[in-house]
């Protein structure tokens, strides 16, 4: 009777000594977000507590713990040293920090007769449902050409999306499919839309749902084509050649692409220039008798024609200009160099003499010069190095 009297004071604190753990917070988090821990501690009995350790989940870190517990890798570890009456209480958080999943044991108390564990399990999930929606296509396309679409759905989270429904809407246009995407599959879905008008622009919208959750994502098409604006300017044009003053129709188209793509400019007579959007060039051609008729067409690159611009034949009268004759008849005699010297002397001494009369005379000088070396430009004459043609 009285070992069993002992024996029940010894088991008396172990009965009266209780540690229980709450957990409040959602089963499914995204990262960086806590859950609540509280671990409380009561007995019936003054009792001496050594310490108390809770395990520590791989994909959590302890915040907010306090002053007296110190966190390792896997384990929250507090030292209390203290006699404990009724009961007492520690509270910390567990913030998310990795995606994953796993289950959140129960702590354990060492007072001064031993152990004491509490029997805890609980589930978690670190990554809501998420998912990445994304469309990819030519951003830009010619008439004709398929408008096609992409889309992308990735599941980026740890547990299944359950029924997602993906709705796409666009001009004449629209389409929806039910889908179900497990933990980190990507599922690649390509749409066409039709054919590309002429020109204007059209939008596609993706809504991907699931859930109480939603994403969506858009994507632009600008149709596009060139446009040609053509003129050909038509004149005589002497040159120098072999001693003697020849004439020849000089032929100078001035194109311009003023539409918003690319294309390839063609001639009848044999001639391609590649014309971006916007782009002007310059195409200059020589004949002996006359400008010859020409058609000019732009094209994409799909080999689609737009405007045509056509040209008659052009016989310009070969009649000499003013420079010319002057060249004949004046400046071919005078050495290109002997012209320079004259004006440039004229120039300098104008500025020097106050005499009207004088000065007038030495500006006209200068003048003369000019004129005459202008027609040895006119017709290819010059032989000055920076002058040459």
């Amino acid at each position: 009777m009285r070992k069993s009297i002992i024996l029940l004071a010894l088991l008396l604190p172990i009965f009266a000594l209780s540690i229980e753990k709450t957990v409040v917070g959602p089963e499914t988090l995204d990262l960086d977000e806590s859950l609540d821990i509280k671990l409380i501690i009561t007995t019936d009995e003054p009792i001496y507590i050594e310490s108390i350790t809770d395990p520590v989940p791989p994909h959590f870190v302890a915040t907010e713990f306090p002053a007296s517990c110190s966190q390792s890798e896997s384990m929250l570890s507090c030292e209390l040293g203290l006699f404990v009456t009724g009961g007492t209480s520690i509270s910390y958080k567990l913030t998310a920090i990795g995606l994953g999943y796993g289950i959140i044991g129960g702590p354990s108390l060492v007072y001064g007769e031993g152990i004491k564990t509490a029997e805890f399990f609980r589930q978690y999930f670190i990554g809501k449902p998420k998912a990445e929606l994304s469309i990819s296509g030519p951003n830009t396309l010619l008439p004709g050409e398929e408008i096609t679409a992409t889309v992308v759905i990735v599941n980026t989270g740890i547990r299944s999306l359950g029924t997602a429904i993906l709705t796409l809407s666009s001009v004449n246009y629209s389409d929806r499919l039910e889908l179900e995407l497990a933990p980190q599959e990507l599922r690649t879905i390509n749409y066409s839309l039709g054919e590309a008008p002429k020109s204007g622009s059209q939008t596609l919208s993706a809504v991907l749902s699931w859930a109480n959750s939603s994403t969506s994502t858009t994507h632009s098409y600008l149709f596009v084509h060139p446009s040609l604006k053509a003129s050909r300017t038509v004149r005589v044009e002497w040159k120098l050649e072999n001693g003697s003053v020849n004439g020849y129709v000089s032929v100078v188209y001035e194109l311009i692409n003023n539409g918003t793509a690319a294309g390839t400019v063609s001639l009848s007579t044999g001639e391609q220039l590649e014309l971006g959007p916007g782009e002007r060039q310059s195409l200059a051609k020589l004949y002996t008798k006359a400008a010859p008729a020409v058609k000019i067409s732009i094209q994409d690159a799909n080999s689609n024609q737009y405007e045509v611009y056509s040209f008659s034949e052009e016989s310009p009268e070969m009649k000499k200009g003013f420079f010319t004759l002057l060249y004949e008849n004046v400046s071919s005699d005078i050495p290109a160099i002997v012209l320079v010297l004259v004006g440039l002397v004229s120039l300098y001494f104008s500025t020097k003499f106050k005499q009207p009369g004088l000065k007038a005379g030495l500006i006209v000088i200068t003048l003369v010069s000019g004129l005459l070396l202008y027609a040895q430009i006119s017709v290819g004459a010059l032989s000055l190095p920076f002058f040459q043609n």
